[in-house]
């Protein structure tokens, strides 16, 4: 599994700031935003409703999720890219 994914493995540190922490978990769901939206053209395409359906449900709670945490950090959420 981790060969074929997009989200860089990295170590845990007890010597990063919650800014450093919240900045990575903010890149992380980025990633997944990224991944989902892939999901749900794929499905599309496919004409498969249902999966589509569950990929756009995980979609929109990542970019809530994704909205709130750039707000917390001071960011334009930058959910369009």
């Amino acid at each position: 599994f981790a060969e074929h994914t997009k989200i860089e493995d990295r170590s845990g540190q007890w010597n990063t700031s919650i800014s450093e922490d919240m900045h990575r978990v903010s890149t992380v769901i980025r990633q997944l935003v990224e991944d989902y939206q892939q999901g749900v053209d794929a499905a599309s395409e496919e004409g498969d409703a249902a999966s589509e359906d569950v990929c756009t449900g995980y979609l929109r709670d990542l970019q809530k999720v994704l909205w709130m945490l750039q707000a917390e950090i001071g960011k334009a959420p930058e959910i369009e890219r």
